[in-house]
């Protein structure tokens, strides 16, 4: 399995990292061509086109306005190469929506469906210990005047409303979210999200992502029959409160989601698995922070 990784930013470097772990675990995934036009030694575009027809794979990084063009691209030089598309899928949602007719190539890297408190909670409602979900509540806040994305809402925002999706397995049926410039540097640094899901409950979302924070919080809280689990995405923990006020601690057995999101890709390019997150999810959770 020959590997293509376009862009060396922070989270293409984590994808680096990550890459070189699963190539000392399995002889079948080899990391072999590397792209990025800032960093020297890697940044010849003609180079690592001429190599896409023996990819059987590649990962997209680069800045997210980018995403559906740089697919699009590998996708005419080798139509069987899959492909794992950091999130957002794009910026442009009619841009992303020409992804459409390769949703069978593309695996969209929604990352927190694999922090394994998400998959706790999800395995907990589809096995029904968790029924009747009437509120979901997230936090995603912090400090970051850096970033090279203008939206939070579709940097931070998209990860919490595609768990929703994820956890509900519903579509919304109404929703309203407030944006705002508060550094006045034209970056969208604070968006606030409420919607309704169109499940038995009509359950409530209420999602909060800002760039404009002293600290660093990652958090959801799921209000249900038996009472309220809170989630802390970092630490991957869930305490459980129930209406008496008792308090139970869910074992979670930590794991690095980007390793898990890749090893999923791996088997995904074999075509052992399907996709972590599809071209569809991706864009209904793009629609919904816009």
């Amino acid at each position: 399995m020959e590997i293509g990784l376009c862009g060396l930013g922070n989270m293409g470097r984590n994808h680096l990292r990550v890459c070189r772990k699963l190539e000392s675990e399995y002889s079948d995934f080899n990391l072999t061509w590397l792209y990025d036009p800032e960093h020297k030694g890697v940044d010849n575009l003609e180079e690592f086109m001429n190599n896409v027809p023996n990819m059987d794979a590649a990962i997209i990084c680069a800045p997210s306005h980018k995403h559906s063009d740089i697919a699009i691209n590998l996708l005419k030089a080798n139509s069987n190469i899959k492909l794992l598309i950091e999130k957002p899928i794009d910026d442009d949602i009619k841009k992303a929506e020409l992804l459409y007719n390769y949703a069978d190539n593309i695996f969209v890297g929604h990352i927190e469906r694999f922090n394994p408190a998400v998959r706790m909670l999800k395995q907990m409602i589809d096995s029904k210990k968790i029924t009747g979900i009437n509120a979901i509540r997230t936090k995603r806040l912090g400090n970051f005047i850096a970033r090279s994305s203008q939206f939070v809402n579709l940097d931070l925002l998209v990860h919490d409303v595609d768990v929703a999706n994820f956890l509900l397995n519903s579509p919304q049926s109404s929703r309203h979210i407030v944006k705002n410039q508060t550094r006045k540097d034209g970056k969208t640094d604070h968006a606030i999200l409420v919607a309704t899901y169109e499940n038995k409950e009509r359950t409530t979302l209420v999602a909060e992502a800002s760039w404009i924070e002293p600290e660093k919080i990652r958090n959801l809280e799921l209000v249900c029959n038996e009472g309220k689990y809170c989630m802390d995405y970092i630490k991957q923990e869930i305490n459980f409160i129930s209406y008496t006020g008792d308090i139970q601690k869910i074992h979670v057995e930590k794991r690095e989601p980007l390793y898990e999101e890749l090893l999923q890709f791996k088997r995904f390019v074999s075509g052992e698995a399907p996709s972590g997150c599809s071209v569809f999810d991706a864009i209904t959770a793009l629609n919904e922070v816009s």
